[in-house]
């Protein structure tokens, strides 16, 4: 307001009383054409934008200021000829002029010796009691300014929620409408926040404002997306994939890259555009490697497409704006020099950050680092191969098998107890064979995209998913490898297979679709057409077939929570709640009289009876112990949809997944970082 009053020789805003002025700041706009014709444009400009009303559109601070105020003062002066002029008038002008000149050079000057580095400053925050931060996707992110923070916290069950906070507060708040949550994103102007909804396989966004979520676009994978430009979101939506460009409005993906096949290209993820909006970084996946820890960051240009190789081994990329490039491997942020114009690193990789939460099995790094530096991440360790298979007697006496240390899922026993399947995964998966008598861990699968095995009745089949052209599918293959895999229907897609009938002529599995989520279907192996058994706007998964046939137990978040269901086979009939306190993952055991269920950390049991009507008793702690619930698997929890444990025939003991692994319970914020970036690169 000063300087429109050195140049316009008026206020910007008048009136007789305090009121009257209050009522024209609000209401009016300063006369524009009060300011002389000598006056610079960019000047005028830079006045307009310090005094405009809204205030997303007005420039917060002097240093927002500081492009504008290089373009006015090394703009050359046009002036107009004075002599229609009236020498008042043009005396102001350039008096106005000089003034706002002077107060120019000055805000210039201390912009040409900035003060000393601000320093930097560390705080934590906590999660909500009773989570952790969600090890799937990546569950950390700032928005681009570094103002805001958005984190998923899960429960023991894979239940998540999606939080934010600006740094300038104290509280954080759950976003409302926002369970169920993935990988989350900020549009570039910190308004609206993006994040995958993995029980609808959708990108979504909604506004923080408030509103209902909006649906982006179809979605089939777990890596997170990034909001890049305000009206273009770059992600990948499905495995195996690339990177593609997303309209923020909604609409069709478009490809950006290209798998190299001839590498044994499996994923493109985790995109991050460099200044300019002319290339991007992303990381590679492929066959052969046993860890993201082996991966790939390429950048490729957007303008002529040619890719370039810049670092091997390592995941997660991001650019810093001290012009390098950080990226993640075994637990570790490092950081190499970059030339943004050539698109090439400059000098050798330095470790920058130490005990980061990461997962090597899905490629996720739980750290953001925004364009002002500030740096937010996960303390924790490498989610990844450290599992173990271990047995668990009724009263939770654990005794280790001999297998090596792997990335242990879904372990399913074969009918005559001799052997086990069980999923390998990494960047790519397939399952594994492992001979008790023999003591020999073979592979089952090639095609790095196979999961969740399961034996048919008598032992001489395994059934499984298996992702194949933008789904999942389910295909089964002879146990000893006599044959070759055969897909066992094309009806329905995002398939995965949980229980046969005991006479093995019907498969129970789940289904998913946009509409209704994660379904409950089962198909009769003669005519091969699936039929929804269990299907509403909640997600059913897990469906298990009773040693007798005649009912199916699965689990059901329709009360708010998941909880433990029995309907009767094939249907209509009563359908009976088991759990009394929530659960998950139902077994039954194989010789009858009794049903278990995983309520946390907890293993709980019920006394049923299938003879008659159903009947349960009220269920009971069995044991408690902390094995692996999938949280940090690259498909997700299993959760709602698939047991991560089995059970012998006669019930006495368990065979579940050993880690010792904890995500983390804080994220840790560190304002201004780079400056820490730049001593550790030197």
């Amino acid at each position: 307001c000063v300087l429109y009053e050195m140049l316009a020789g008026r206020r910007a805003f008048d009136g007789e009383t305090a009121s009257d002025c209050i009522a024209a700041v609000i209401g009016r706009e300063p006369d524009w054409t009060a300011i002389p014709d000598t006056v610079p444009r960019n000047a005028i400009r830079l006045l307009k934008r310090c005094l405009e009303k809204e205030p997303l559109q007005r420039l917060r601070d002097i240093g927002d200021a500081r492009l504008e105020l290089d373009e006015a003062l090394d703009s050359q002066v046009e002036a107009e000829p004075m002599a229609r002029s009236k020498p008042r008038v043009a005396a102001v002008g350039v008096a106005g002029l000089l003034a706002g000149a002077s107060i120019a050079a000055g805000v210039y000057a201390l912009f040409r010796h900035p003060p000393a580095t601000p320093p930097v400053t560390r705080f934590a925050i906590s999660m909500v009691p009773g989570e952790v931060l969600s090890p799937a996707g990546t569950s950390v992110r700032l928005s681009a300014d570094g103002a805001q923070l958005a984190w998923v916290g899960a429960n023991v069950t894979g239940r998540t929620q999606l939080y934010s906070r600006h740094l300038n507060q104290f509280d954080a708040k759950p976003v409302e409408g926002a369970s169920g949550v993935g990988s989350p994103f900020f549009s570039p102007d910190g308004r609206w926040i993006g994040y995958t909804h993995p029980g609808s396989r959708t990108i979504r966004k909604l506004a923080l404002s408030g509103g209902a979520p909006v649906i982006i676009c179809p979605f089939e994978s777990t890596g997170p997306a990034n909001w890049a430009r305000p009206d273009e979101i770059f992600g990948n939506v499905q495995y195996p994939g690339t990177i593609v460009r997303i309209p923020a409005a909604g609409g069709a993906p478009a490809p950006v890259t290209k798998l190299d096949v001839a590498k044994d290209e499996k994923v493109h993820s985790r995109p991050a555009l460099l200044p300019g909006g002319k290339a991007v970084l992303f990381a590679i996946g492929a066959g052969g490697m046993d860890t993201w820890d082996d991966g790939r960051i390429a950048v490729q240009s957007l303008e002529t497409g040619e890719r370039k190789i810049l670092i091997e081994g390592g995941m997660a990329p991001m650019y810093s704006p001290t012009g390098h490039i950080v990226y993640a491997r075994d637990g570790k942020l490092l950081a190499v020099p970059f030339d943004i114009k050539r698109l090439a690193v400059t000098g050798p990789p330095a470790v920058v950050l130490s005990g980061v939460f990461m997962c090597v099995n899905t490629g996720a790094a739980h750290y953001s680092l925004a364009e002002n530096g500030t740096l937010a991440y996960a303390p924790g360790v490498v989610l990844g191969g450290r599992r173990q298979l271990v047995w668990v007697d009724r009263q939770g006496k654990e005794e280790t098998l001999p297998v090596p240390q792997r990335a242990y899922l879904h372990p399913r026993l074969s009918p005559d107890a001799r052997r086990l399947a069980v999923e390998i995964e990494g960047p790519t998966h397939d399952f594994w064979s492992w001979d008790f008598e023999r003591a020999v861990l073979s592979k089952v699968t090639l095609e790095g995209s196979s999961h969740w095995p399961l034996w048919t009745p008598d032992g001489s089949h395994l059934t499984y998913r298996r992702w194949l052209n933008g789904s999942f599918s389910m295909w089964w293959m002879p146990s000893d490898r006599s044959g070759t895999p055969e897909r066992l229907t094309e009806i329905g897609k995002m398939q995965s297979a949980s229980s046969w009938s005991p006479d093995g002529r019907v498969i129970a599995f789940t289904q998913v679709s946009p509409d209704t989520g994660a379904d409950v279907y089962v198909m009769n192996i003669d005519n091969r057409t699936p039929r929804a058994f269990v299907q509403t706007r909640f997600a059913e998964g897990s469906p298990r077939f009773s040693p007798d046939g005649r009912y199916i137990a699965y689990t059901s978040n329709e009360s708010g929570r998941n909880d433990i269901y029995v309907q009767a086979y094939p249907g209509p009939g009563a359908k009976i709640q088991v759990s009394t306190e929530g659960g998950t993952d139902p077994v039954w055991k194989r010789n009858g009289g009794e049903l278990y269920y995983r309520d946390g950390d907890k293993m709980m049991v019920a006394g049923v009876s299938t003879s008659g009507s159903f009947n349960a008793s009220k269920p009971r702690l069995l044991w408690s112990g902390q094995y692996a619930h999938g949280l940090g698997s690259a498909c997700g929890p299993p959760g709602t949809t698939s047991s991560n444990y089995d059970i012998t025939a006669d019930g006495e003991r368990f065979l579940m997944i050993k880690h010792e692994e904890e995500a983390p319970r804080r994220i840790n914020v560190v304002v201004n970082w780079t400056e820490e970036l730049k001593r550790a690169a030197q």
